[in-house]
């Protein structure tokens, strides 16, 4: 048993070598190459010896989640990859890390940034929020204001990580506070695109 990573292009002829070569795939393509998986999907179903495909996904459930524009179109793109391989009929697993909190954390903390002042925009009475113009702040808006990464119930089909995988150690929200507080981590960064 082992683990075969593959760099390079996401040219047919090589998806479909190296798909040959493997059981399992496992995407990990970028937010700008996502529909690119359509590719891997056909590769697949041509090679067809491939016993689970796991897609590029590790954001949200975007299946049971109500979000705003722009993070919906994000995820929209997530959802036809969903749909092409079930409809190809290749087993699969979907992985949901809730946008890897950790991350996000990091990202509206910014605790490598050296801030010694905070700028508060208007009276403090803000009465509406407007629907965010942009996907990272569609995001932090989606996960930390309207809390739709927590507001769904785990179907039949559904496994929570700590059931599967009950002797690890996780951090809660609070440890990792903590840990940003005391020792950040370097800046996060991601591909919207």
């Amino acid at each position: 048993m082992g683990a075969t990573f593959i760099h390079g292009e996401l040219e047919y002829d090589q998806i479909v070598a190296a798909i040959k070569k493997v059981d399992i795939v496992i995407s990990t393509l970028a937010y700008p190459q996502v529909l690119d998986q359509l590719k891997i999907i056909d590769a697949i179903n041509v090679v067809a010896n491939i016993k689970r495909f796991l897609p590029s996904e590790f954001v949200s459930e975007e299946d049971t989640i109500k979000r705003l524009p722009p993070f919906q179109a994000f995820l929209d793109k997530k959802i036809a990859i969903r749909r092409a391989t079930e409809e190809a009929g290749i087993p699969y697993t979907y992985v949901s890390a809730n946008c890897c909190g950790a991350y996000f954390v990091n990202f509206l903390l910014h605790p490598n940034d050296d801030v010694r002042e905070i700028v508060v925009y208007g009276n403090g009475k803000t009465k509406v929020l407007p629907s965010p113009e942009n996907i990272p702040v569609s995001i932090i808006h989606s996960v930390f204001i309207k809390g739709d990464l927590v507001n769904f119930e785990l179907g039949e089909n559904h496994y929570e990580v700590s059931k599967l995988y009950p002797d690890h150690k996780y951090k809660s929200i609070d440890e990792l506070l903590d840990i940003f507080l005391v020792d950040p981590p370097p800046p996060a960064s991601a591909a919207f695109g």
